[in-house]
């Protein structure tokens, strides 16, 4: 529940929101935060994030100490890259094959969140989800 964040991480939660110079859009749900975030970067900086999303991601790991980037589960896309990260790790840093007919599509997960002290049966649905590729 977003009314149980410590205050403190709330407080740093909203002022980043805030103080931030790109457009975010942000909500707070039971179980999880969802921040979609535009950024305007050089193409240089694009293609470093892009083509080496996992990389970034565990230098942003290794510089900050905050348990928000270090507990559950984060879903990252950049452009046609994926990554996941669990419990402060990059378990899955993937590009996206999108347009391929032999690649599969997600069109919709629900439940979108859990409670992480649940049992839930997620559904997924897409297209060429069977393919031996498909993870």
């Amino acid at each position: 529940d977003p009314n149980d964040f410590p205050l403190v991480l709330r407080s740093q939660i909203l002022s980043w929101l805030s103080h931030s110079p790109t457009e975010i859009e942000s909500y707070i749900r039971p179980g999880c935060i969802i921040l979609t975030i535009c950024l305007r970067l050089e193409n240089s900086a694009w293609n470093e994030l892009c083509y080496n999303l996992g990389s970034s991601l565990r230098k942003l790991l290794a510089a900050s100490n905050d348990s928000l980037w270090r507990t559950g589960w984060i879903y990252t896309r950049v452009r046609h890259s994926v990554a996941i990260l669990y419990n402060g790790q990059v378990v899955l840093d993937v590009p996206l094959r999108l347009g391929s007919p032999q690649n599969c599509q997600i069109l919709c997960v629900k439940p979108l969140a859990a409670s992480a002290s649940a049992d839930v049966k997620f559904t997924v649905k897409g297209l060429n989800l069977f393919l031996s590729s498909t993870r």
